[in-house]
C-alpha cells in the first residue's frame, strides 16, 4: 500500500486587518461589554474581507491554488483529485472545486469534490485524502483547498458570531510515497454527538423554507451553548487515537486543535498534560477562519521551526452540531 506525504501547505487572507478596538467599540454602543468574551476566546486581529467583489473562492481560494502550486514546481495537470472544503459554499452547482479545476487546467482525468464538513472540514478533507491516495491506482497527487466567507453571516448585533471571525483559505499538497521512512498519514478517528445542533444554524430554519418563504433574517443563529462534550470528545479521540498506535502525548511534537476557543485549547492541553510549546494557537493573529483554522495553525508552526521533517503531528477539530474529527500524522 502507498503511504501520503504533506507536501505543502500554504495560506491566503484579506489585506485589511481589524483589531478588538473596532468590536469592543461596536458593542459598548449597543450596551454589551465582550472584552472577557474576546479574552475567553483568543482574539486579538482578525483578516477580514472588506470589498463588496470579494469572495474566498475567487479573490483567495483560486490564488492559493495558483500559489502553492508555482511553490512546488507543478502544473494543474499534475493534481489527480482536488477537493475543496467549505461550509460557506459560493455555488451549490457547479462544485467549486470543478471551478479551482478550470482556474489551475487541470486534466480531463482529475476527479473534483466539494465537501462541507463545518469547521471540521479541511482535516476532514485531510483523511479522505489520504484513504484515496492510499487504496486508487491512479491518484498520487491531490491538491485540497478550503476556507470559509464566515463574516458575511455573522450577524452584527450578535456578540458572540460577530467579533469572532476572520476570513482566509488554505491550500496543501499530499502526495503518495513509497519511501519507507516518510508514514505519512497513520489513523483518524470522528466522535459525533448532536447535543448542540440547534446552537449554530444556518439557514436558521433550512434552505427550502428561506428560499420559498422569503425569509430576511439570513444571518448564521449562535446562541451560547456548552463546549464541555467537545472538550470530552478531544480527549477521549486523542487518547484512543494514541494508544492504538502505541504512541503517547509525548511523541507528539504538534497538537494542531480547532482555533475555535483558546480557552477550550487550554482545557483539553492541560487535561492530557501536554506541553504548551507543542500547542499551536494563531487565532489571535487571525481571528477564527472556521475550516481552516487548523492548518493555518499548522503553517505558522512549519514556518517558525515548531515542526519538521518527521515529526507526529496530531489535527483534532469540531463542527457544529457537534461532531469532531482526529487526524494522526508523521509530517
Amino acid at each position: 500500500m502507498k503511504s501520503v506525504k504533506l507536501k505543502d501547505v500554504e495560506i491566503l487572507h484579506p489585506n485589511f486587518q481589524v483589531n478588538n478596538d473596532y468590536y469592543i467599540t461596536h458593542f459598548d454602543f449597543k450596551g454589551k461589554d465582550i472584552r472577557s468574551f474576546l479574552k475567553h476566546m483568543g482574539r486579538d486581529k482578525r483578516f477580514i474581507i472588506k470589498d463588496k467583489e470579494e469572495t474566498t473562492l475567487f479573490s483567495l481560494s483560486k490564488q492559493v491554488a495558483s500559489d502553492i502550486l508555482k511553490k512546488n514546481n507543478l502544473k494543474g495537470k499534475d493534481i489527480d483529485l482536488i477537493i475543496y472544503a467549505t461550509q460557506t459554499p459560493e455555488y451549490l452547482a457547479p462544485t467549486n472545486a470543478t471551478l479551482i479545476h478550470e482556474h489551475i487546467g487541470a486534466d480531463l482525468y482529475t476527479k473534483t469534490l466539494d465537501i462541507n464538513d463545518n469547521c471540521s472540514g479541511m482535516v476532514t478533507a485531510i483523511d479522505i485524502a489520504s484513504r484515496y491516495i492510499m487504496t486508487s491506482r491512479d491518484i498520487d497527487k491531490v491538491l485540497i483547498v478550503g476556507g470559509d466567507f464566515l463574516n458575511v453571516y455573522a450577524d452584527p448585533d450578535n456578540e458572540i458570531a460577530y467579533p469572532n471571525f476572520g476570513d482566509g483559505v488554505s491550500a496543501i499538497i499530499l502526495e503518495s510515497t513509497t519511501d519507507e521512512s516518510n508514514i505519512g498519514f497513520i489513523d483518524s478517528i470522528g466522535h459525533t454527538n448532536p447535543v448542540v445542533k440547534d446552537k449554530m444554524v444556518f439557514p436558521k430554519e433550512g434552505l427550502t423554507k428561506m428560499l420559498m418563504q422569503n425569509q430576511t433574517n439570513n444571518y448564521l443563529q449562535w446562541t451560547p451553548f456548552s463546549t464541555d462534550h467537545s472538550n470530552f470528545s478531544a480527549r477521549d479521540s486523542i487518547s484512543t487515537i494514541l494508544n492504538r498506535n502505541n504512541l503517547t502525548i509525548s511523541d507528539i511534537a504538534l497538537f494542531c486543535f480547532s482555533q475555535f476557543s483558546l480557552a477550550d485549547v487550554k482545557v483539553i492541553s492541560e487535561s492530557l498534560n501536554i506541553d504548551e510549546d507543542k500547542v499551536a494557537y494563531s487565532g489571535d493573529k487571525y481571528g477564527y477562519t472556521g475550516t481552516s483554522s487548523p492548518i493555518f495553525a499548522l503553517y505558522d508552526s512549519i514556518n517558525s521551526g515548531k515542526v519538521k521533517r518527521g515529526d507526529y503531528i496530531l489535527f483534532w477539530t469540531v463542527g457544529s452540531g457537534f461532531h469532531t474529527n482526529t487526524v494522526l500524522f508523521k509530517y
